[in-house]
């Protein structure tokens, strides 16, 4: 939209906008003076006054606008020019019989000339409906005229706010980018150092896979999607970054194929847009792998898996019965960088599984005892630094993972794969990976039990005020991961004080961000028997934690609500006397450990006996039987 120069500058606008006015106010004012005037005359009224109402808002916008031109602004829509026209148009037979019919009215006032004048007026009454309908189609025009010059407004703006926003943001003195200096667990020097600068390159390469579901899936059928992307990342001169291009290179379609009583199972591959080529197959050995293979594998060196391989006992392509996992998954599911690279360069390719795993959402998900973080990141590395096998990180999420406390994930290896993710990744790719990252390490941190909240470490990694602002408004889901795996309600005031030390060192707003994750956890239904606490204490200083919510109606709810540490929450400690069957009255409870379960028959007998005793006492209250314990010769109690 062009804005208005020469004859249809702001002045002319604003000058041709006071002419209307004065006419519709004209007309409306010898209308009204008109005996006995039709109903068509008198709804015309009410569309002169519209008219005018708008016209009055559209003169007052418009000096404005005018006074603010030099100033960012615009200047006013040719469009509003052309409707005010238009509107000048349709009023002028009006204005023209108005100051014709005015003219006797002036030089003589006898009843005659306004008798006259009258019924010269009514013989128009024709024209009415049409003057009419081309006067709500004025309105109507005006109205949307005004829109589109206060959209042009808001666009010419938007830009310059967002300049001044970044402006404060870099000025600001403490930059939101910061982390909690523990006072007895700081940051190592290695972890500092993996905060240092990078040259980033423009282009990325990224590649999806998609697992489509179906009916097949029964029959060993399995197809998935994969997509291989190149995101370019567009600067302006100065090198801000002015937007994001994705173009996809191309797809592919794969169907797997998998029969575990045939002991094989293939694959078709049809990649687009190369589809007049013939589909591409690939078959592999289905095996139960023995305990020989995972001591191997685990505790092993990579010659006696080569060793295997070499003299024909396993092929490298083998898959498991149970999972889908092959040789890849496995290596990396224990940390074993060197395994993965020998598995690679047989030509095995990381892909997704049936329960959509791929090796480096197992690499990141699961923890072994002999791993150390220098085998984790180099196990990262064999899929991420090859382009041809960059996979997203959404697999890596953390919800799933519930009271798995054997799970790990170092500051050491958030910090190097935060680093990892601005090399790999662009635009909204960049954000989501960020938010899975912040997901797992909250997850982690909430399986894990502390003493004090100081003992909680958090990383010092380069945030930008998007990936702030998602954690601002709750766009990161951490409580759906923090509190699913913490057991205690005391273990849930640690966790929450470190938390809200965490938003307090990244200069965020505690309030605004915990009602945001609320919000989010209306959906989630690990918190149907927990419930949120977010409150000032007896200091005025904010606390967050949950308590236990539990049916009132259920057997032995006074107990539990009464003595939780010694009921539900115990549920981790062998020395606890009552036993309750799994089911009693918690789901949380049919998730106990092994050794618990051959303790349970005595426990249950000696709680069986104390409810007997006291059935026996009330009965006895009652006057209904006399107890045993007043009975001659009986020692029971």
């Amino acid at each position: 939209m062009e804005a208005l120069s020469g004859a249809a500058s702001g002045i002319a606008v604003i000058s041709l906008t006071i002419q209307l006015i004065q006419s519709v106010a004209l007309i409306r004012e010898f209308i009204k003076d008109v005996k006995g005037a039709s109903k068509e005359l008198h709804r015309l009224v009410g569309k002169l006054e519209l008219l005018n109402a708008l016209l009055e808002n559209v003169q007052n916008v418009l000096e404005q606008q005018s006074s603010l031109s030099g100033m960012h602004f615009p200047a006013p829509s040719v469009t509003i020019f052309k409707c005010l026209q238009g509107c000048e148009d349709s009023i002028q037979p009006l204005v023209d019989i108005v100051k014709k019919l005015s003219l006797p009215q002036s030089q003589s006032s006898s009843s005659t000339a306004r008798l006259k004048s009258e019924i010269k007026l009514g013989l128009k009454t024709k024209e009415i409906t049409t003057l009419e309908t081309r006067i709500q189609h004025d309105i109507d025009l005006l109205d949307t005229s005004l829109s589109v010059n206060q959209s042009s407004i808001v666009m010419n703006l938007f830009p310059i706010l967002l300049r001044n926003q970044e402006t404060m943001l870099k000025s600001n003195s403490s930059p939101p980018v910061a982390s909690v200096q523990c006072s007895n667990l700081g940051p190592t020097a290695k972890a500092l150092d993996t905060v240092s600068s990078f040259a980033s390159s423009p282009v990325r390469y990224s590649q999806q896979t998609i697992l489509v579901r179906s009916v097949f899936e029964k029959l060993g059928f399995y197809r998935r999607k994969v997509i291989r992307y190149r995101d370019q990342r567009i600067e302006d001169s100065r090198g801000n970054v002015k937007s994001y291009k994705r173009d996809i290179l191309w797809t592919a379609n794969e169907v797997s194929a998998m029969w575990r009583f045939l002991g094989f199972g293939m694959t078709f591959t049809q990649q687009h847009p190369y589809g007049s080529i013939f589909p591409s197959l690939r078959t592999y050995p289905v095996i139960e792998f023995d305990e020989e293979i995972f001591e191997i594998i685990e505790e092993g060196s990579v010659e006696q898996l080569q060793r295997r391989i070499s003299s024909g006992t396993l092929h490298p392509f083998s898959r498991g019965t149970t999972g889908d996992y092959s040789l890849l998954h496995h290596a990396a599911v224990y940390h074993r960088p060197d395994m993965c690279r020998l598995i690679l360069g047989y030509g095995v390719k990381p892909e997704v599984t049936s329960n959509n795993r791929s090796p480096l959402s197992l690499a990141l998900l699961c923890y072994s005892l002999q791993s150390s973080f220098a085998n984790a990141i180099d196990t990262y590395r064999c899929f991420l630094d090859d382009e041809d096998l960059v996979d997203t990180l959404e697999r890596s999420d953390g919800y799933h993972l519930g009271n798995d406390r054997s799970s790990s994930f170092t500051v050491d290896e958030f910090q190097w794969l935060w680093q990892k993710n601005f090399e790999l990744s662009v635009g909204e790719g960049l954000r989501s990976n960020q938010r899975v990252m912040i997901r797992r390490f909250w997850s982690i941190v909430g399986n894990i039990d502390y003493r004090l909240h100081h003992e909680l470490q958090f990383p010092i990694v380069q945030m930008d005020k998007d990936i702030l602002s998602d954690i601002q408004y709750g766009r990161c889901g951490i409580f759906g991961v923090l509190f699913s795996g913490c057991q205690t309600a005391m273990e849930s005031y640690i966790l929450g004080a470190g938390f809200l030390q965490w938003l307090t060192s990244l200069q965020l707003d505690p309030e605004i961000c915990v009602a945001s994750e609320l919000a989010s956890l209306e959906k989630c239904i690990r918190f149907d028997r927990k419930r949120i606490v977010f409150e000032r204490d007896w200091e005025q200083k904010w606390i967050l934690g949950f308590e236990r919510v539990f049916d009132h109606e259920a057997p032995g709810y006074s107990l539990l609500f009464e003595y939780p540490t010694l009921t539900i929450e115990a549920d981790w400690t062998p020395t606890w006397t009552l036993g309750w069957p799994p089911d009693w009255p918690l789901a949380e409870l049919k998730y106990v450990y092994a050794q618990h379960l051959e303790n349970w028959g005595c426990r249950i007998s000696r709680f069986n006996r104390r409810t007997a005793a006291k059935e026996r006492k009330e009965r006895a209250r009652l006057g209904q039987k006399q107890p045993r314990s007043r009975m001659p010769g009986t020692w029971n109690w």
